[in-house]
Order: C-alpha cells, then structure tokens, then sequence
C-alpha cells in the first residue's frame, strides 16, 4: 500500500517540477503536483468500490489481479487455487483466491 501512494506522490513531484518550471515558481508546483498525486491515489483507489461494488466485484478483483500476476496463465492461477484449497478445505473459493494473491505476493516481494 505503501510503495502505491508513494508513486502517486512522486509522479505527483514531478508533474509538480514541470508546472513550476512553466510558471516559475517550483514551490507552488510541487505543492499543485503533490496535491494532485495524492487525489490520483484516492480517486484510484475509490474507482475500484465505485465499479460495481459489492462483494461479487471484490471476488472478481482478486481472481484479476491473481491473473495478471500470473501474466495471463489460468493453469497457474487453477494450480495456486488449488494448492490453497489443499490448505484449508474449509474455506471458500474467494478465501483461496485472497489467499493465492497474498501467498503470489508474499512470494515475489
């Protein structure tokens, strides 16, 4: 979450660089710039509750982002899934895709 916001902040920066070097006055720039990243973070982040919503749409959002963490390969995705199904039995199918995402996660940081 954290690397997210800094991005947004930094291309925020930079935006903000461009604009004081039009207007000749970098402070106000990097305070415009600034500000603007940080309203692309929170628009960014509410564009995925304001999509459909609910918990269905959340379902679809991990198994996505499962996906193209994946580069596109289902077989991976239907291996992870499976492999966190072994682990808990009891669960349910968005509870190992959650799991799968975080374990790919985990795995890649």
């Amino acid at each position: 979450m954290y690397k997210n916001i800094l991005a947004y902040i930094s291309i925020g920066a930079l935006v903000g660089i461009l604009i004081g070097t039009f207007t000749n006055n970098i402070v106000l720039g990097l305070i415009i710039g600034i500000a603007l990243g940080v309203a692309g973070y929170i628009m960014q982040g509410r564009a995925g509750s304001l999509s459909g919503g609910g918990r269905a749409s959340s379902r679809r959002g991990a198994y996505n982002r499962l996906l193209v963490m994946a580069h596109g390969d289902e077989a991976l995705v239907d291996r992870l899934i499976a492999y966190e199904e072994k682990r808990n039995p009891n669960g349910t199918r968005s509870e190992w895709v959650a799991d799968a995402l975080d374990r790919l996660e985990r795995d890649r940081t």
